[in-house]
């Protein structure tokens, strides 16, 4: 990538400080509130950002900054709009060179960017022991009252850290899985271990959140809700990102009550939606992550896993949420191409524990099946969020209205069959098991 140093008396900031910044080339708007940003957090934010920093008395006059695309190091371009930027701040001081923890920065509309920022209040009370492994918002620019369209979000970066002359790494379970090692009969057993470790710890870390934060075993049932309607307890995730029933759903299914697709008749999930929203259901609700997809779930040098990007959380969810996320992108969104079309189907099939895991499916897909139920299903039943003989109306439902929403990000996912077939066969069990009449 190319870069530029900007000196800000060339900047049309308003500022007169000579502080060097070695950028990526971005749009001149994000230029300038990146540039104001930068001095805004340094000023206000230093101790929260850089404690040395604060300790050794350094003037911002002083630092240089340099910001790099986060694409440069490996991390996937997200679907939210924003820029997202990495930025070390770094200080030469009696001979002493001091460099900044690294920053992940979102350059994008206010509006979002304002809503994402709540969250640093909204989330329960982290124990120190824990509270780095979440990438909570720490200052926001322009600070509130403004009329600014574009804003400036800092986060931690959680990911491999190195410093601007070594390298920085960004590690995340979507490159793990989306490595050609899954068809390596030597290598897949490894690979797929790994994959269930980063999820067992994700599952792990989000259950702490799901709690509350609390210390000793709580069981998610004492989380239970009243009876409520999945139209009232899903109205946050089905609209948060515009208009639910746009015209990509009429669109692929029509709005007959049976729709022919992938060479069969299937019941429509177009219609079905409908039905399912106006059903109750007694979810354990809690803060919940809302956006948990393998990119949104990094890798620090020590192999821990640490989440970010919490700009579609919610504060009073169903928790069933953040492992149905998962779910889908384990069974769809990550899957590679190059599966039989019979083993696709298999998958997307695959809808209760008690289900068999087939035998006569590829290795890959097998192992995917077996994360799954060990990872995400056996750890909600055992830690109580519902028993199993609730789980079409506490599981199946919510997975289908959920997958259903994905398929407006159909283009996104690595496999749009799987992905398919699976908002179809969510859609026929329900139907099959008499839940939707």
């Amino acid at each position: 990538m190319n870069e530029l140093t900007l000196d800000t008396a060339n900047v049309d900031t308003g500022l007169v400080r000579k502080t060097r910044y070695i950028v990526g080339l971005l749009h001149s708007d994000h230029q300038v509130v990146l540039v104001n940003a930068l001095e805004w957090f340094f000023t206000h934010n230093l101790r929260d950002i850089w404690s040395k920093a604060a300790d050794a008395g350094i003037q911002y006059d002083n630092v240089d900054v340099t910001v790099m695309s986060l694409d440069r190091i490996g991390a996937p371009q997200g679907e939210s709009g924003a820029k997202v930027v990495l930025v070390v701040y770094r200080s030469t001081t009696d001979g002493e060179e001091y460099f900044s923890p690294p920053l992940v920065l979102k350059i994008g509309e206010r509006r979002k960017l304002d809503a994402e920022f709540k969250s640093k209040t909204d989330f329960p009370t982290v124990d120190a022991r824990f509270k780095l492994r979440f990438a909570i918002p720490i200052a926001l620019y322009p600070d509130n009252g403004t009329n600014e369209s574009l804003a400036v979000l800092a986060a931690p970066f959680l990911s491999e850290e190195g410093t601007p002359k070594e390298e920085f790494r960004h590690k995340d379970l979507w490159r793990h899985l989306d490595c050609e090692d899954e068809f390596n009969p030597a290598k897949i057993a490894r690979r797929m271990g790994k994959i269930e470790g980063y999820i067992n710890q994700t599952t792990g870390l989000m259950n702490y959140i799901h709690m509350d934060c609390k210390g000793s075993p709580v069981s998610l049932n004492d989380k239970r809700s009243d009876s409520v309607l999945y139209k009232d307890a899903y109205k946050w995730y089905l609209w948060n990102s515009g208009t639910f029933q746009a015209a990509t759903y009429p669109a692929l299914f029509g709005t007959e009550s049976t729709v022919d697709m992938l060479g069969k008749k299937w019941q429509n999930p177009y219609v079905a939606i409908d039905k399912v929203l106006s059903m109750v259901h007694c979810p354990a609700m809690g803060f919940v992550h809302g956006d948990l997809h393998p990119k949104n779930i990094v890798i620090d040098h020590a192999k821990m896993v640490n989440v970010i990007d919490f700009g579609w959380y919610y504060d009073n969810a169903p928790i069933v949420v953040d492992y149905i996320l998962l779910d889908i992108n384990m069974r769809a969104m990550t899957l590679p191409t190059r599966f039989l079309y019979e083993d696709v189907m298999k998958i997307a099939a695959y809808l209760h524990p008690d289900h068999p895991i087939a035998s006569d499916v590829a290795d890959p897909i097998q192992k995917r099946m077996g994360i799954i139920l060990r990872s995400l299903w056996e750890p909600l039943l055992d830690r109580g969020a519902f028993s199993k003989t609730e789980w079409y109306n506490e599981y199946l439902i919510p997975f289908f209205i959920v997958a259903y929403r994905h398929l407006a990000f159909l283009r996104s996912a690595k496999n749009q069959i799987a992905l398919l077939a699976t908002v179809l066969s969510a859609c026929k069990l329900l139907y099959d098991t008499e839940i939707i009449q």
